[in-house]
């Protein structure tokens, strides 16, 4: 039997799927690999069975229980109404919210009544365009 283990702190999908395929790997029955610690980005996202077919056992256990995604920072918002916590949202990640507020109004147009499907879908990519320039 074979244990490995890789701590993939601020490592995104990819490093971690790459440095587990890189692991010096002997010849075992069965290997278990413990993956652990906050990385960049969701765990879902590795190639979990790339990972187990690199590994030369035929028995490949990957114990990922203490895999977490980076935790995001808290946003405290003053406002309940929801227009002004999106404008301070949007305020805060883009110092000028003018632009993502025009296009999410866009988006939030509803298709007019008797309005074909593909109009209202042309209609919305005109006005997003526009609302972007």
């Amino acid at each position: 039997m074979c244990a490995y283990e890789l701590d993939a702190k601020g490592m995104s999908a990819t490093r971690v799927e790459e440095e587990l395929k890189a692991l010096q790997k002997t010849e075992c029955d069965v290997s278990l690999v413990r993956v652990f610690g906050e990385m960049n980005g969701n765990p879902g996202e590795v190639d979990w069975e790339a990972v187990k077919a690199s590994f030369p056992s035929e028995t490949v256990y990957l114990n990922k229980n203490s895999l977490e995604r980076e935790s995001a920072e808290r946003v405290r918002v003053k406002s309940r109404e929801r227009s002004e916590i999106e404008e301070e949202l949007l305020g805060e990640a883009f110092g000028d919210p003018s632009k993502a507020l025009s296009l999410l109004a866009v988006l939030k147009a509803e298709q007019a009544l008797g309005e074909r499907k593909t109009d209202f879908e042309a209609r919305v990519c005109r006005e997003a365009e526009a609302a972007l320039k």
